[in-house]
């Protein structure tokens, strides 16, 4: 395994921040599927249902229809490429799960859901769990961490690593995502990016998904995308630095060529 792998994502919503839309069609979905793949790729991270600050809840029937014809066609045309489903939604993995994924990505960290760590566990398949501490409708209203945001992301990890492996599930299928934009403000996801290397401490993968996320347009005043190159790369350095193993992104071939540059930097991790 390498060092550090990239998660090109894959969003079938109509109202996600940056691509809503975009890629909601089986042929549009294939295409941009085969544009990640060649940029590097080294996961597809497949998701049906918004997650940003206020977004609306999608059935299960609405968002297994955005997913599962598009996920069994990926699998078809694209074999060997690594797939993560992104969903709270335990009967949607299980759907998934039958279709041939790989990784099970719940930014809840299998809490909405109380059939979901079961289902995990069954699977014996990787779980990416995510510190996110209120749901999408309220997560903006709510942050606050007396205690630092650090400890209490390293506190919750904690909990939630004990829990799910008295249900189950096996340690080493366990992948921690601080969730940058979930539930934090601005001074939080720098904090957490600068001090990612504290989550060293479970030994287990880290992910982040940091691309085109609004703190990085609100320090810079400009939210055109074209202009998150810049804070996506240097998101992506500092996160490389201080430890990431998985970075979920917008734009692979971007972040690909950053992390070749940086490999020159740290040569002890090999790209």
């Amino acid at each position: 395994m390498k060092n550090i792998q990239i998660m090109g994502i894959l969003n079938l919503t109509p109202d996600s921040f940056f691509d809503g839309a975009k890629h909601n069609s089986i042929t549009k979905a294939l295409k941009h599927t085969e544009n990640l793949i060649e940029s590097g790729a080294d996961i597809i991270d497949i998701g049906g249902e918004s997650t940003k600050p206020s977004a609306k809840p999608v059935s299960l029937k609405e968002e297994t229809n955005r997913v599962i014809p598009i996920l069994k066609e990926i699998r078809k045309q694209f074999p060997k490429i690594t797939l993560s489903i992104d969903t709270t939604k335990s009967e949607l993995m299980r759907s998934a799960i039958n279709e041939g994924i790989d990784i099970i990505n719940d930014i809840s960290g299998l809490m909405w859901d109380k059939n979901s760590t079961k289902i995990v566990a069954n699977s014996n398949l990787p779980v990416i769990i995510m510190h996110s501490p209120w749901k999408p409708n309220e997560m903006q209203k709510k942050y606050h961490y007396p205690n630092g945001v650090m400890s209490n992301i390293i506190s919750f990890f904690d909990k939630r690593i004990i829990e799910l492996t008295s249900q189950n599930i096996k340690r080493e299928n366990i992948i921690i995502d601080p969730g940058i934009g979930f539930g934090k403000s601005i001074d939080n996801n720098f904090e957490i990016i600068s001090k990612l290397n504290y989550l060293k401490v479970f030994n287990l993968p880290i992910l982040l998904g940091a691309s085109n996320k609004s703190y990085i347009f609100n320090t810079i005043n400009d939210k055109k995308r074209e202009n998150q190159v810049e804070g996506n790369s240097i998101t992506e350095f500092i996160a490389y630095k201080n430890g990431a193993n998985i970075l979920r992104v917008h734009d692979v071939a971007s972040t690909v060529r950053n992390i070749k540059l940086s490999n020159k930097f740290f040569k002890n991790l090999p790209l």
